[in-house]
């Protein structure tokens, strides 16, 4: 039965809801891939935005209030959003033209995009407080003691009974708003699997880069969809590279060394050592250094990748090796546009 847009079943057990969101979720999400990929389509900052205020809305709606199974302080995703957190993960890297070995943890930072299960976590929180505020959760309070009591066929106690999260809400919270304590969980979650993670990928930019707001997507702000596609890559060592490439066993890529022969071809390699681009990295490094931005190490790199000032120069100046040739295509396409606004004006 559908009652105010949540299934219920006999038992409550939420497969009926988790089936049919998930249904309308896999039709969005095609929609969603329709109108932006990695190397064509509308702007990330518009993408994201039909992700928030379509797809997790419609993911997120009765959560708080029905069936989301509270997440514990540092603790793993229960219940149904574990298959939510799949379905965040697929939109997210269609916003961003990520790979699909790209951790999900990189995912939502570059998005600005909390983990789904924290988040409702705080549309839950949210909803208890304004049951309190109201008188509301009094009253349910009361209703549920008495329907207890005449269940077990007793006299109604008069101390009403704990229901619903307000317990687990106090002990999450811990004092904070609920929006500090989703970036309290998130921040933590995040070192925690990155320090899981480390030395079992190829070298990546250093993950201390790493945002928690809305400032993440500033760096992007001016640039196509595949240009913040290669941006998003660079950020998450993620790339179309021989490194990742013979990481990812693709059958063509034999062998992980860059052509110089001298180290596996990974983004700071290209960037920072490659003696083929030597010439070209010191043009890239002049105009970094008039921005007050140096570039000599991976630390170095990963400031020039988040700064809004430097990140297109950077993005655009690994563009013209050649090295990604899956956006050579854009590339093409851009120069034509160029043309033809020259010749207009």
């Amino acid at each position: 039965m559908r009652f105010l847009g949540v299934w219920l079943d006999r038992r409550l057990r939420w497969h009926a809801h988790i089936k049919k969101v998930r249904q309308k979720i896999l039709t969005q999400s095609l929609a969603l891939a329709k109108i932006g990929a990695s190397a064509w389509g509308c702007r990330i900052h518009r993408c994201r935005a039909v992700y928030m205020q379509v797809i997790r809305s419609a993911v997120a709606y009765g959560a708080g209030a029905a069936f989301h199974t509270p997440t514990e302080r540092d603790g793993k995703p229960r219940g149904a959003t574990k298959e939510f957190n799949r379905i965040q993960n697929a939109c997210l890297r269609l916003v961003l033209g990520a790979y699909r070995a790209t951790p999900a943890r990189s995912l939502e930072t570059e998005a600005a995009c909390p983990p789904i299960d924290l988040y409702l976590n705080k549309r839950l929180a949210d909803f208890e407080a304004r049951l309190e505020q109201s008188g509301q959760a009094e009253r349910i309070r009361e209703a549920c003691t008495a329907i207890a009591a005449r269940l077990r066929r007793a006299p109604a106690r008069r101390q009403a009974r704990a229901v619903g999260h307000s317990g687990w809400v106090a002990s999450w919270v811990a004092d904070q708003s609920p929006g500090e304590a989703l970036t309290r969980e998130w921040k933590a979650r995040h070192a925690r699997e990155t320090e899981m993670s480390r030395g079992r990928r190829p070298r990546e930019v250093p993950a201390d880069s790493a945002t928690f707001d809305g400032s993440a997507l500033k760096k992007h702000k001016g640039l196509r969809k595949h240009e913040s596609s290669v941006l998003t890559q660079i950020r998450t060592g993620m790339i179309g590279l021989r490194a990742f490439l013979h990481w990812r066993r693709v059958p063509d890529i034999v062998t992980p060394l860059c052509r110089c022969a001298r180290e596996p071809e990974t983004v700071d390699h290209v960037i920072l050592r490659c003696p083929e681009h030597e010439n070209a990295r010191g043009t890239l490094r002049q105009s970094l250094i008039q921005r007050g931005q140096p570039l000599h190490t991976r630390r170095d790199l990963a400031d020039a990748s988040a700064n809004p000032d430097t990140a297109r120069t950077v993005v655009r100046w690994l563009l013209r090796t050649g090295r990604l040739p899956q956006f050579d295509l854009a590339e093409q396409l851009v120069e034509a546009q160029g043309e033809i606004i020259s010749r207009g004006t």
